[in-house]
């Protein structure tokens, strides 16, 4: 990616202007500009007046971990919720495009490291959204909290499985599923309605399997979707 100018600019801050720029497309009108793009490489008219190139390969294999990266260093104020949120609209976006197109598929649905790291910004993000609750940190920020929640929790359908009961088995695979469990529950905002649907949903569940991890993942993925 890069400036009309031929000045390259920094890779973080390529990322930043290419979510920017594109987070507020849809997948139709993005689907549109890619089939008459050159190289699958968008040239758009920045709201600044200049022209970018910004290379969709490159960015749906960067988009990820880039995401990770900002969560990990933001400071949970506005801008960087906000920023997220178009990230991860972006990052739907770019799904849905990739069963029309080849290259994204191969790059966002194929590639092992794409998967997990989808998963791992999945967790990180649940476990920020849920010190938001436990920190009584919510206040004006109620919409882009909800919407990251929601969001986020659709990543999985989008790049693991749109099959819950497949995602079930993916997520109990994984090293760091209570971590997830307890950051799912308490990142809801009815955190504490949705754990009174829960213990009566157990009450109606055989005892064999009441306790059991798999119960949980199950209701809250069914709970979800």
């Amino acid at each position: 990616m890069k400036e009309e100018s031929g000045r390259r600019s920094d890779h973080i801050l390529d990322l930043y202007s290419a979510v920017e720029e594109l987070h507020s497309l849809s997948s139709k009108e993005m689907n549109k500009l890619l089939r008459d793009s050159d190289n699958f490489t968008l040239r758009l008219n920045t709201g600044k007046g200049s022209t970018m190139q910004i290379d969709m390969e490159r960015l749906a294999g960067c988009l990820p971990l880039h995401l990770l990266a900002v969560l990990v260093s933001s400071n949970g104020g506005e801008v960087h919720l906000r920023y997220l949120l178009r990230g991860v609209r972006l990052l739907h976006s770019l799904s849905e495009l990739a069963s029309r197109h080849a290259k994204l598929e191969q790059i966002l649905l194929e590639e092992v490291k794409i998967t997990e790291q989808i998963l791992d910004l999945v967790f990180y993000m649940l476990l920020v959204l849920a010190r938001f609750e436990q920190e009584g940190r919510i206040g004006s920020l109620t919409l882009q909290h909800a919407a990251l929640v929601a969001c986020s929790f659709h990543l999985l359908t989008a790049f693991v499985s749109p099959q819950w009961q497949d995602l079930v088995n993916v997520l109990l695979a994984h090293p760091k599923v209570e971590i997830f469990m307890d950051a799912a529950f308490d990142a809801l905002l009815y955190r504490h309605f949705s754990r009174f649907v829960y213990k009566s949903y157990l009450e109606s569940v055989s005892s064999r399997i009441r306790n059991s991890a798999k119960m949980e993942v199950y209701f809250l993925l069914h709970y979800l979707y």
